[in-house]
Parts: C-alpha cells; structure tokens; sequence
C-alpha cells in the first residue's frame, strides 16, 4: 500500500509542470501533440519548476521550503534520498502541501505571462531573428488573426462571397469563420462580377475545410456588425 502512496506522491510532483504546459499551449493556441513528446516536455517543465522553487530561498511560501530542505538534506546524508523523499513529506504534510499549492499557483501564472508576452511584438520579433520562427502554431492562425474584422473574398464550391472577418478557428477543433454583412458576387455574361446582398442575413457560417480560396482586400475596412 505505501509502495502505491509513493508512486502517487511522485505523480503530484508532474502536475506543476503539466499545469504549465497546458496553460502555455493554450495561450499560444498549440495544437495537440504527440502524447510522448508533451510527456516529455511535461517532466523536463516539472524539474526545472521545482528546481528552481528549492533553490531561489524566501521568494516561495520560505517556511515549507526550508523545512522541506532540512528532510531532504538529512536523506542526501544517508544516500537515501530517492527512497525517503516520499515519506519525508508525508511526515512534514502541511508544509509539503503548501509548498505544492504555491508551486502550482506560480506555474500557472509563470505561463499565462509568458503566453502573454510571447504574443507581443516586440518579444516575438527577438525571437524571430534568433530562432527564424514566429509564435503561431500554423499558417492558417497566422492569417487570421492578422485579419480579423477586415473585408474578405471567401470562395466556396463554386460561389464567391464578400464580407467582414468577424471570427475564424484558434484551435485545431474549431472547423468554421464567421462573415459578416455578407454579399453574393455573380458573375455577368462579360465576365465582370456584380454584387449582391443576402436579404434578411446578417452573418453566415463557414466551415473551413470547404474554403477553395480566400483573399483579404487591402486598405477596405471593416464594418463590424452590431
């Protein structure tokens, strides 16, 4: 039974990192990745959080930490470490669960203001110049949300429709945009098109992968509707 409390105890050690993880993909609109590689990235964000909350002294909840360390450094003496370490911070529980809850707090707000900054201009073109990549996920988000609320050409099946951008996927799972004040362009026998407006509709619903083409006019702005 202890063996099974243990293992759950090393679990609990993850989930700051999986909490940073998390809320970082989702700032940052990640799409899914493969459960090996988030794994990973999970495990290393963990060593590198508690690392960093052991050694940085009297930032984070400074009175669990040092009575934490003191268990700690008491088993480094035997060469006990690993097999002890659970059961140092079931004797110091209340210190230990402190100590985890600020942990989990400073991860998830450690990552939200990073998520926040790495969307910034100024943050994201550094690390463009040194890394050769911008933030977004995919060519897709990149071009919608530079576009968001500006007049549109939107090809689908056949049909060309003209309108405002109001709303396009951020995720992979969100498969449609939203065209406001939408309007039909017809072809004449000449070739030119003329447009025309859909009575009584005020928005329509595409799906994503039903798009053949989609361009954005330059300089037309941008009537959002009410």
């Amino acid at each position: 039974m202890f063996d099974l409390f243990k293992v759950g105890i090393y679990i609990l050690l993850f989930i700051p990192g999986y909490i940073f993880v998390q809320t970082k993909d989702h700032h940052l609109l990640r799409e899914k990745k493969p459960q090996f590689e988030k794994a990973l990235e999970i495990i290393l964000w963990s060593a590198i959080i508690w690392v960093i909350a052991f050694s940085i002294p009297g930032w984070l909840c400074p009175d669990s930490r040092d009575t934490l360390c003191l268990a700690i450094s008491k088993n480094i003496l035997k060469n006990n470490v690993v097999d002890d370490l659970p059961l140092e911070i079931i004797k110091n529980g209340a210190s230990s669960a402190r100590l985890f809850l600020w942990v989990c707090v400073w991860s998830f707000l450690a990552s939200s203001i990073w998520g926040f900054l790495r969307k910034t201009r100024r943050v994201d073109s550094w690390i463009k110049f040194i890394t050769g990549r911008d933030w977004y996920p995919s060519v897709a988000f990149k071009f919608f949300r530079e576009n968001i609320d500006k007049a549109v050409e939107v090809t689908v099946e056949g049909k060309k429709y003209i309108g405002v951008l109001l709303s396009a996927p951020d995720t992979k799972e969100d498969k449609y945009i939203i065209i406001t004040d939408p309007q039909l362009m017809i072809q004449k026998d000449d070739g030119t098109y003329a447009l025309e407006k859909l009575l009584l509709v005020d928005f329509i619903v595409i799906k994503f992968n039903n798009i053949n083409e989609i361009k954005v006019f330059k300089g037309l702005l941008k009537k959002k509707t009410q």
